[in-house]
């Protein structure tokens, strides 16, 4: 994210998952349209990335007679520093 970028942004922020560059758990994160413009200054300010936000997706599954919605996702983790996990 950068200052040139910030508008745009902002006006597309309902496509976008904000969250610290270096965090993790979703702490100090903010989800598409939960972001509000009272934090949307500590967000450009703050080492930010935005991700496009992806919804999970949704299993049918039978648990004894009841039929259940599941949210899942499969995550991958990258690393730069060429470890193989």
């Amino acid at each position: 994210m950068t200052s040139e970028t910030a508008e745009a942004l902002w006006q597309e922020r309902k496509q976008y998952f904000f969250k610290p560059a270096a965090g993790f758990g979703s702490r100090a994160a903010y989800r598409c349209e939960k972001l509000t413009r009272r934090v949307w200054p500590e967000v450009l300010t703050g080492d930010y990335i935005a991700q496009t936000c992806v919804l999970p997706t949704v299993r049918a599954v039978t648990v004894g007679d009841e039929r259940l919605s599941l949210k899942y996702d499969v995550r991958i983790y990258t690393d730069g520093g060429g470890r193989r996990f």
